[in-house]
């Protein structure tokens, strides 16, 4: 696997907690991922699943779900690849 070359700045360790910060930070944060990585256009679909080698690289998603079913999404995450 070849590294991407981009750093991920972040103000906090990477512990699990199980806990997920307030929705609104959750939301903020995807937002701001989506903005950030959605105009990439490097790597390639995956093969290893024939839904995903077949679907447009011109889609982009985000999608978080809280254990509690709490759904965080941005972007092309409901995309039904099916239709």
């Amino acid at each position: 696997m070849e590294a991407s070359g981009r750093a991920v700045e972040h103000d906090l360790p990477f512990v699990s907690t199980g806990h997920l910060p307030a929705r609104e930070r959750i939301k903020d944060l995807i937002d701001e991922a989506y903005e950030r990585f959605a105009s990439d256009a490097h790597g390639q679909n995956s093969t290893v699943y024939p839904a995903l080698r077949n679907v447009s690289r011109d889609l982009f998603g985000i999608c978080v779900v809280q254990t509690d079913g709490f759904i965080y999404s941005v972007g092309d995450a409901e995309y039904d690849s099916r239709s």
